[in-house]
């Protein structure tokens, strides 16, 4: 299992908001697949999956997200 942590994408935000899922929950993904779009001061980002295997979210639609906290767990499958 391996955490998808949010990295810092611009640097005058301490945390972005999770806008919305790409995926569902449980979802088989793959990486460098498109999981989510966050929202940072300046733009809408889509995040990328850094490993394969099926998706647990810990993260809400619509939160705000600190830098280095943990969106997702990624289970392999």
């Amino acid at each position: 299992m391996t955490n998808q942590i949010l990295e810092k994408i611009n640097a005058n935000d301490e945390e972005h908001i999770l806008n919305k899922w790409l995926v569902k929950e449980n979802d088989s993904v793959k990486i460098s697949q498109p999981i989510a779009e966050i929202e940072t001061s300046k733009a809408a980002v889509e995040i990328l999956a850094n490993f394969n295997g099926k998706i647990i979210f810990l993260i809400n639609e619509g939160s705000n997200v600190k830098i280095g906290e943990v969106i997702c767990k990624i289970v392999p499958s």
